[in-house]
């Protein structure tokens, strides 16, 4: 597998869907084996539906995980973290859109150096202001 991507999901009905559609656009442009796995944590409103859609639309590459009460950041994606077989994993909120070309300048960053474990991409609010994350 070349990329897993760990999703956490709590009541993100409002999100999800755009999230997973724009991280399936991204990944079949480059990559030819991939999964998602989609961490549900205990969600009262349709996110699981959206989820599951997804995963039977999607059977080899959707993976969900449905929890039935919220336990947290650590627990649940430690709980994806255990299952993924990438060589490379992307850490993905429910709330992000991917855009379309977003995976290769961010490899391309982790592979300039042995040093570097991990790379971030700048992140966007909706009006275009970007969020201070680090």
């Amino acid at each position: 597998m070349e990329i897993s991507c760990v999703i956490l999901c709590w009541n993100s009905q409002q999100h999800i869907r755009k999230c997973l559609s724009s991280l399936l656009v991204s990944l079949s442009n480059e990559f030819k084996q991939y999964e998602i796995f989609v961490v549900d944590n205990g969600s009262t409103d349709k996110s699981k539906e959206i989820i599951d859609e997804f995963s039977k639309s999607h059977p080899q590459i959707i993976k969900p995980v449905f929890l039935n009460s919220n336990t947290g950041t650590t627990y649940s994606r430690n709980l994806a973290l255990k299952q993924t077989t990438g060589k490379l994993i992307a850490i993905i909120d429910s709330d992000v859109v991917v855009k379309p070309d977003i995976f290769p300048p961010l490899i391309a960053t982790l592979y300039e150096s042995e040093r570097y474990g991990m790379v971030v991409p700048k992140l966007v609010y909706g009006d275009g202001g970007y969020q201070k994350t680090g």
